[in-house]
């Protein structure tokens, strides 16, 4: 019940059980195919650092009829610190230091990557955009949202928000970020990089305070591994066609804390489907494909003992 945010129990839990819990595999079935009759195994998961960045100005709030133009606008200053974060040109985020433990993509991987039948203009319509954008552009857009890190604002809470009209200068404006992270990149150290950007960018007319409200390592699964290999055949068996491999572009914050305390492999087979609105209002489930996804497991578990 803490998965979303970030199963802040379950490191400790994992430990004090270690050997209640001791596996040879651990699924998760979290995450999605591709399509209904493409079945897909993720093989590692992004990791995350999310931060609040609070610019606080006067000490309430103003008119801007009065004080527009003598007093630094919260908001003013929020967005121009935030429109130095990303390159407007290649889209590389600019915080000094981001990319120093990102992996080069392995020639493997690419390969891997790109028996993936998604082009860009399926991406666009499942979308719903008009045109790709955002991320690095030397990459292709599969590369950017499981092989590349990212940065996305979700939110600027603040100053007056209301029906109609209301000329304020707000005393301080909000943003949460996040940013999603790759191996080897450590969240707790790229948030205190993100932080000192910021505090060397803010002026002396307001204060600046930036929070961690969240943070997840990225994690690398072993897709050559048995208990991998059975997944494969299983998916096949239930989907009739091999599964596709892709990192997966969410972070699931348990999967690096299973590797580390029971040292077992995690195989990563998702259930759902791409259009499934994850996290939006009207979230589904395609009931077909979660049937055809138990008889996978049916299979797994029996190929699993005949390994055995």
């Amino acid at each position: 019940g803490e998965e979303e945010i970030s199963s802040p129990s379950m490191p400790a839990f994992l430990r004090t059980h270690r050997e209640r819990l001791a596996a040879d595999a651990v699924v998760i079935c979290d995450g999605s195919l591709l399509a209904p009759d493409l079945p897909l195994i993720s093989h590692g998961v992004r990791g995350m650092a999310y931060l609040e960045v609070e610019v606080r100005g006067p000490a309430t709030d103003l008119h801007s009829g009065t004080f527009g133009g003598a007093v630094d606008n919260p908001f003013n200053v929020l967005v121009r610190l935030l429109a130095r974060l990303q390159d407007p040109e290649t889209g590389r985020v600019t915080v000094p230091g981001f990319y120093d433990r990102v992996r080069p993509i392995d020639e493997e991987e690419r390969l891997l990557l790109a028996q993936v039948p998604m082009g860009e203009e399926q991406a666009r319509q499942l979308a719903g955009v008009c045109a790709l954008g955002g991320g690095e552009t030397a990459f292709s857009p599969l590369e950017r949202i499981s092989l590349r890190p990212t940065l996305d604002i979700h939110g600027m809470p603040g100053g007056f928000t209301g029906e109609g009209k209301k000329t304020v200068i707000p005393a301080r404006a909000l943003a949460k970020v996040s940013m999603r992270l790759v191996p080897d990149q450590d969240p707790v150290e790229i948030a205190g990089l993100f932080r000192h950007f910021l505090e060397s960018l803010a002026p002396c007319t307001v204060t600046l305070q930036v929070r961690t409200l969240g943070t997840a390592r990225p994690a690398s699964c072993d897709y050559r591994h048995p208990a991998v290999r059975a997944a494969d055949r299983a998916f096949s068996l239930a989907f009739g066609r091999a599964p596709v491999y892709m990192r997966g572009g969410g972070s699931l914050p348990i999967v690096p804390e299973l590797q580390d305390v029971l040292g077992a492999p995690v195989v990563l087979m998702g259930l759902g489907l791409p259009d499934d609105n994850a996290h939006a209002p009207n979230e589904k489930l395609h009931l077909p494909t979660f049937y055809r996804g138990v008889q996978a497991l049916v299979h797994y578990y029996a190929l699993l003992a005949e390994d055995a």
